[in-house]
């Protein structure tokens, strides 16, 4: 049987682990996959003669991974000319670190998006680049069995989420007309307390105003008011935490120069193990989405197989999944009495079996690196058959 071709780089961390599991997922159901390396000096050597010794199906990358020298070597334009590459999103498709997709020249592209409320978003500027299909591939665990469970946890709660600085509505510092910033600001106001999209925040403000004009007249601000969005939602959720007398673990050492520094307890991962240790030794795993409210993320998964119960912000798929009872779901308006439940789940970790077990059996069924690979294979042989 042919074999899939992995685009993803070597260095431990997220992107790397991410990928090698879904390797092992395929491997799982029986399909054989080869890795390159494209952080590699050699990269494009390594990629020539792997294409010229194996047999390859099709090719999956992270974002524009591989995939975006496609249009460049002689040797890849023939390779892509009867093969697939599926590109995996890795965000909002208007976040910064996914605005190279845009550059992609293939013939035969599939992208698979994280949340399923940016399927419009990216219909919409498709006439930008070709694609063949687009489908929903819900993040899900990097690990593929659940731990021995114990009560010797010495971490309260975790937080595995990086800071990216405090929160500023970056369009007032650019010369622009007071009507568009009023706009960007009612905008930013929604965000601020409801959980949803920037387009549907969009779409409700031009409905606000009264506006005629298209919405994509709009999208370059797109990029801006998400990282707005998710450094405002984080750090209010922290904010909240260290207020409410939380005893707070992160992660990552850029919390360190937040407001909230010296409120905090540092636990250092220097790669997607420690991490996933780190999850191990915690009874509470406090998560937020983003702008992922209509899809998952794979601190979910891992953090259920490794025993900690998850406290989440609300997300519609995540919803359609798991009962209040295996995740706790939380709302951006009604953060205040977040803490009183998280103290609980604490003192009563011990008791929380039933629900833990009810979502790890959740887990298994739906969001292991398997499922995610079946959904890849299910993408392509619709597009062919198509």
């Amino acid at each position: 049987m042919k074999k899939i071709l992995i685009y993803t780089i070597k260095n431990g961390q997220f992107i790397d682990s991410l990928y090698h599991a879904l390797g092992k997922g395929f491997n799982e159901i029986g399909r054989d996959v080869v890795y390159c390396y494209i952080n590699e000096q050699n990269f494009i050597e390594n990629l020539l003669k792997l294409i010229n010794s194996e047999d390859i199906d099709f090719s999956i990358g992270h974002n524009e991974f591989g995939i975006i020298n496609a249009n460049q070597y002689d040797f890849l334009k023939k390779f892509y000319t009867s093969r697939e590459h599926v590109s995996i999103l890795d965000d909002a498709p208007y976040n910064i670190v996914t605005y190279k997709i845009s550059d992609i020249v293939c013939p035969n592209l599939l992208l698979a998006y994280r949340d399923r409320s940016h399927y419009e978003y990216l219909k919409s500027i498709s006439m930008h680049y070709k694609v063949l299909d687009y489908f929903f591939l819900p993040f899900g665990a990097l690990i593929d069995k659940r731990d021995d469970f114990t009560e010797n946890k010495d971490i309260d709660v975790i937080f595995s989420g990086m800071y990216y600085g405090e929160a500023e509505r970056a369009w007032h510092d650019h010369e622009i007309e007071k009507a568009l910033v009023s706009f960007l600001d009612h905008i930013a106001n929604i965000l601020e307390v409801e959980a949803i999209t920037v387009d549907d925040a969009v779409s409700r403000t031009m409905k606000d105003y009264k506006l005629k004009i298209d919405k994509d007249f709009f999208y370059p601000a797109y990029g801006i008011l998400y990282q707005y969005c998710k450094m405002y939602r984080r750090n209010k959720l922290i904010e909240t935490m260290v207020n409410s007398n939380i005893q707070l673990t992160v992660c990552s050492e850029t919390w360190k120069k937040s407001i909230f520094a010296d409120k905090l307890r540092y636990e250092i991962a220097n790669n997607t193990q420690d991490i996933l240790n780190l999850y191990r030794r915690s009874k509470v795993l406090l998560h937020d989405m983003a702008e992922f409210n209509d899809g998952s993320h794979c601190r979910i998964g891992d953090g259920t197989l490794c025993n900690t119960f998850i406290v989440t912000e609300h997300s519609k798929f995540l919803k359609e999944h798991f009962h209040d009872s295996e995740l706790m779901f939380f709302q951006w308006n009604k953060l205040k009495n977040l803490h009183k439940t998280i103290s609980i789940l604490c003192n009563q970790y011990s008791m929380l079996n039933s629900f833990r077990d009810s979502a790890y059996k959740k887990v298994c069924d739906n969001f292991l690196p398997k499922h995610s690979a079946m959904k890849i294979l299910d993408a392509i042989t619709m597009t062919r058959n198509s």
